[in-house]
């Protein structure tokens, strides 16, 4: 009797421990839908004009040969128009559309930005290529073109950046990853 009694109350607590919770757990999104969650807010918060505050430039670039790297204030604007969903890849992909003012001198710049993260975790912000689109009618040589476009030509073009927003979405900061631009910090102006 003690054995069934005992039986019947293990029996009892495993039912009581195993029966299904009440709260309705959501289900864990995988690294592809974290990214896109994550890119569809960024690509509303990165919209508008943007000041450039401070452009740091690597060292031996600017002045040979220099001991530190170069900055410079207050360079420009970088207008961020818009930033499609790539129409073959989903929410994978997204086309910047933006033009870099200095001097009064704009010239559109445009990238491909994936979703970044360092840790395969929380995504930070966007990466990707940034190049020129910049659309000439005619062959053309490089010292032909304006001094403003031969900058981002010699500096800023052909770099991987990562793009990040502060939490308020009023400051961005580009990190370029391989050439010569360093770091830019940005403050959003409308």
């Amino acid at each position: 009797m003690r054995t069934t009694l005992s039986l019947h109350l293990i029996l009892i607590f495993l039912c009581l421990a195993c029966s299904p919770s009440k709260e309705a757990v959501e289900p864990e999104l995988n690294y592809d839908e974290k990214e896109n969650v994550f890119l569809k807010d960024f690509r509303q918060k990165a919209l508008g004009r943007w000041r450039i505050d401070k452009m740091t430039i690597a060292k031996n670039y600017i002045f040979s040969p220099s001991e530190e790297d170069s900055t410079a204030l207050n360079v420009g604007y970088i207008d961020v128009n818009n930033i499609d969903n790539d129409a073959n890849q989903k929410e994978k992909y997204n086309q910047l559309q933006a033009s870099f003012t200095i001097n009064n001198q704009s010239m559109p710049i445009k990238g491909r930005l994936f979703g970044y993260n360092k840790d395969g975790k929380q995504f930070i912000g966007a990466s990707g290529l940034i190049e020129s689109a910049y659309i000439f009618s005619v062959p053309v040589y490089i010292d032909e073109l304006p001094l403003e476009y031969q900058f981002l030509d010699k500096y800023f073009f052909g770099d991987n950046y990562v793009i990040e927003l502060d939490e308020n979405a009023e400051h961005m900061t580009w990190k370029g990853l391989n050439h010569f631009i360093r770091s830019m910090e940005l403050t959003k102006i409308n």
